[in-house]
């Protein structure tokens, strides 16, 4: 039975892992940017939070369809996945670099965030594609049905949980600015929506 093979439950896994990651990344972040420098966020405007959502936005258009077929074609489905996976971890971990650099330069602080938001615009839809069609060619053809439609009721749960997840952040600052965060940040969300498009970014 294709609910006892092991391989198909490692690529259920990997997809509702990346889909939960990803989308919940994608929720968190322009709530710590909206936050000001006191509470340990960037202090960035909506105006600001719509402009790294834009750049995330344009670098995944432009991106989603071209860079995972080459990277595919060239080094493997897994290992690219494996890859990309990697560089989404780095790039996550490097994000307090650019609160850091608010004590220097503003415009420092621009940069690597740019940086950050190609990075994670190129890389989102490596994993994304990466991971569910790993889980295709995993499934026997004649149970790919039942195996999709198998991950995609735990992926969707996921998709549901990780807003939830992502948006918890600011249960752990001090009211009023809890309040002020949440308000820029959805005020920036409703000035661009693709903000939040990478994830699938």
């Amino acid at each position: 039975s294709w609910r006892k093979d092991p391989v198909i439950g490692r690529a259920v896994i990997n997809q509702v892992g990346c889909t939960f990651v990803v989308i919940a990344g994608a929720e968190a972040t322009p709530i710590w940017m909206a936050t000001s420098r006191t509470y340990g966020g960037l202090g960035f405007t909506s105006v600001d939070i719509g402009a790294f959502g834009s750049v995330m936005g344009v670098t995944i258009l432009v991106f989603a369809a071209t860079l995972f077929a080459f990277l595919a074609d060239r080094f493997g489905v897994t290992r690219s996945v494996m890859w990309a996976c990697a560089a989404m971890g780095f790039i996550y971990a490097a994000h307090p670099l650019a609160y850091y650099a608010q004590e220097r330069s503003h415009a420092l602080t621009w940069f690597l965030m740019s940086v950050f938001a190609v990075g994670r615009g190129c890389m989102g839809p490596v994993v994304m594609g990466g991971v569910s069609l790993i889980l295709n060619n995993s499934a026997p053809r004649k149970q790919l049905g039942k195996v999709n439609g198998f991950a995609g009721t735990f992926s969707n749960l996921a998709r549901a949980g990780a807003p939830i997840a992502g948006g918890a952040l600011p249960s752990f600052l001090p009211h009023s600015q809890r309040i002020e965060s949440v308000s820029r940040a959805a005020h920036a969300r409703g000035r661009l929506p693709c903000s939040n498009s990478g994830g699938r970014p």
